[in-house]
């Protein structure tokens, strides 16, 4: 029993107060085994979640910032489908014992005024509709409750996103480099999936050309972390950066440009965390996956002038490998670990 002794509100519902037409009630939210609980940006519509413990902790008059398209709104928008579901169902257990409450009301008036005229008509009612009743169970919530655990290294609270992200929910945006190394872990995590297929899954893949293409999406996802987060940077701490690469291109798309104009702006090299050899075998995976992206992998007379040592031919069609996506993972984090 919890409210009123009128009412037999579901395990998980209890009435918290009524004050005139007003009704103020608490519907517990299940987490799950990691202990967290589903949120919904009301704007992009995907689900995050967020540990219980450090969201009870966070003040009433939160602001959540969407950790996937940055939205932000009170923390009471981002209530889940599920979650709505549950508080309608509480709700309508509440008017349904309402409505019986009130009848119970009427027709015992009606009893007694009846009765109270001494009459040839008497009318015995017994009421006792809240005593009856039998409220059903609120619906569970049955959220994916995704496998990695996320910490912001600013607030320390903990939450869960599915795929990349670029916010901590209480934070809000993150800084370019924190942005980029999660980014890239994404992808790490996303190859070493693969480990898990078993060998017969992934030799169909293989001969299905799935693993190529794979691993030249990978390879192309770092180039797309590596270009922002150098960008960013550079429009960060260079002023008037945006008017120094008007008219340049996707200049960050170019190791040697983008390393020429932190050198002349910043007083940074890029290449320094990382050792020659390293340096020219990202920028070797750079023009592999231009061309994988932009010539169905067949090499150029661009390309060929561009790495005249690697022993390519003109016409030759170059794969990516896991291997590769994988070692530019790992030359991507020494990058961007270079810069101060």
């Amino acid at each position: 029993m919890s409210g009123t002794i009128r009412y037999r509100m579901p395990d998980g519902a209890e009435i918290v107060s009524e004050d005139g037409s007003t009704v103020t009630m608490h519907v517990t939210l299940p987490s799950d085994d990691a202990g967290h609980f589903g949120r919904r940006c009301p704007s992009c519509k995907r689900i995050f979640r967020m540990h219980v413990e450090d969201y009870h902790a966070l003040p009433d008059d939160l602001r959540l910032t969407c950790p996937y398209c940055c939205a932000e709104e009170d923390h009471g928008e981002f209530i889940t489908e599920q979650q709505k579901d549950r508080a309608m169902a509480a709700a309508g257990e509440y008017a349904q014992q309402l409505v019986a409450g009130k009848l119970d009301e009427m027709f015992s008036v009606l009893a007694r005024k009846v009765n109270s005229r001494r009459g040839a008509i008497r009318i015995k009612y017994s009421g006792g509709s809240s005593r009856t009743v039998r409220p059903r169970p609120l619906p569970p919530i049955v959220e994916e409750a995704p496998i990695r655990e996320r910490q912001c290294a600013q607030c320390s609270n903990r939450y869960a996103v599915f795929g990349e992200h670029v916010a901590c929910p209480v934070c809000g945006p993150f800084r370019p480099r924190v942005m980029a190394e999660d980014a890239l872990e994404a992808q790490e995590v996303a190859l070493a999936a693969l480990d898990q297929v078993p060998d017969a899954v992934l030799a169909q893949l293989r001969e299905a050309g799935s693993l190529e293409r794979t691993a030249a999406g990978a390879l192309g996802s770092v180039v797309s972390i590596l270009e922002t987060f150098l960008k960013q940077t550079f429009l960060d701490r260079v002023t008037g950066g945006d008017t120094l690469i008007v008219g340049k291109g996707n200049v960050f798309q170019r190791l040697d440009d983008a390393a020429q104009l932190y050198q002349d702006h910043l007083g940074v090299d890029l290449s320094s965390g990382m050792g020659t050899d390293e340096w020219d075998r990202l920028c070797l995976l750079y023009g592999i996956r231009h061309l994988a992206t932009h010539a169905n992998g067949v090499v150029d007379q661009k390309h060929l002038t561009r790495f005249p040592a690697h022993g390519f031919v003109l016409g030759q069609r170059v794969h990516v490998t896991l291997a590769d996506a994988r070692e530019a993972i790992q030359l991507a984090r020494k990058l961007v670990g270079a810069v101060p």
